[in-house]
């Protein structure tokens, strides 16, 4: 499964279902106004479920969701007080001291960019925006489909005429961007001026983590998985059939079909220090990687450390990465919970999902929170978007963490 390009799918998922985040996702810092819970706190209410969706906490701020067919976005705060009354038809996490929202009329749905007192900082002009980082923010111009990519800084000018079919941010100094569509659409890197670096020539570039990017190279039946550095020069030779950026010194990789294949891990030479073993491998973080055992409802999910030893047996239906010395993990049930049963039939699934609990635990594996929520999110800022009932009438609130 390659990364996308474009990764606004990020914010249409957190916003049209408020659905977990990839255990990859990056690390937030805590805001300032966060003070660690004590261990007594952990897992406690901190906001009372009620909302029809949420996301992460982000300086400070959580979107919520209220209502469905004709939901409305606000802010909260970590009381669960409305900061920013909920009145936009779409909305996504500050960063910068700005979050994009999206205003709607009878006659257009246009995004712009708020300040976290709800004054608006750039007028509603564009037909998706995405967060600030580093001082810019990937925003479209057109439809998803036919529409083209540009950067803008904090006063809404163009830094980066709108004219990629793809963009997003893969290093402080670095975007990649997709020239044409499809099959034949074409991945390279320009700078934060819009000044082309390397020019487009793979099917995809990843986020760069230890001076690396993942890259594919070839056709998609026929495409193969190695690294870059940030002139584009190849540092590992693409010989893998899937593999995820580097983090903690070592990256996942695939040999072999999404069926069968196995997952191992490289370092930055392209030595294979881990077997390839697993039947998932997701990055290291904070020392330890979540990996899975088997296929198919009784696969499991545990945790290895760089050596490829286990830490914390395979037992789990889902996990997220630890962050802060804890992991969010589901247990009991199956399939990918972050869908509804009516998603899941649109999609052409026919097999019901059967809901587990989740709960966090420590490195060691042992329970702090006991599996008792029917969906838990990652932590941000020491809160976790907890939801009390099923997927289609549940209620959202957080607990500490």
């Amino acid at each position: 499964m390659k990364t996308s390009i474009v990764l606004a799918t990020v914010v249409v998922a957190a916003l049209a279902g408020c659905k977990r985040s990839s255990p990859s996702d990056g690390a937030i810092a805590r805001g300032a106004d966060a003070a660690s819970p004590s261990v007594s706190k952990i897992g406690a209410l901190a906001v009372t479920p009620q909302f029809d969706g949420v996301m992460q906490f982000s300086d400070g701020l959580a979107v919520v969701r209220i209502g469905h067919e004709d939901a409305r976005f606000g802010y909260i705060d970590k009381h669960g007080v409305f900061k920013i009354n909920p009145q936009y038809s779409n909305a996504s996490s500050f960063a910068d001291g700005l979050a994009p929202v999206e205003v709607s009329t009878s006659t257009r749905r246009k995004w712009g960019y708020i300040r976290p007192d709800g004054s608006s900082a750039v007028a509603p002009q564009f037909d998706w925006a995405l967060p600030f980082e580093d001082g810019l923010a990937r925003v479209l111009i057109g439809t998803m489909s036919q529409g083209k990519w540009g950067a803008i800084d904090s006063s809404g000018k163009f830094v980066i005429n709108p004219q990629y079919d793809g963009m997003t941010r893969v290093s402080k100094d670095r975007f990649a961007v997709e020239v044409g569509q499809g099959k034949d659409a074409l991945t390279g890197l320009i700078d934060t001026h819009g000044n082309m670096v390397v020019a487009p020539q793979f099917s995809t570039i990843s986020v760069f983590e230890n001076g690396m990017a993942a890259v594919y190279v070839g056709s998609s039946t026929s495409a193969k998985c190695g690294y870059i550095n940030a002139t584009g020069a190849i540092v590992v030779n693409p010989m893998f059939d899937n593999c995820w950026p580097f983090s903690d010194g070592l990256a996942p990789v695939r040999e072999g079909d999404d069926v069968n294949g196995k997952w191992g891990y490289i370092d930055a030479t392209g030595k294979l220090v881990v077997q390839a073993q697993f039947s998932r491998a997701e990055n290291f973080h904070e020392g330890l990687a979540a990996v899975r055992i088997g296929t198919g409802d009784s696969a499991k999910w545990g945790f290895i450390d760089k050596t490829g030893a286990l830490k914390i047996n395979p037992q789990f239906g889902e996990v997220y990465r630890f962050k802060d010395g804890y992991a969010v993990v589901r247990v009991g049930g199956s399939g990918d919970q972050s869908q509804s049963w009516e998603e899941l039939k649109a999609a052409g699934s026919d097999k019901e999902v059967v809901f587990g609990k989740w709960g966090i635990i420590d490195r060691q594996g042992r329970y702090v929170v006991n599996p008792q929520f029917d969906f838990l999110q990652g932590a941000q800022e020491h809160m976790a978007g907890a939801r009390v009932g099923d997927r289609n009438t549940g209620k959202w609130g957080f607990i500490n963490l």
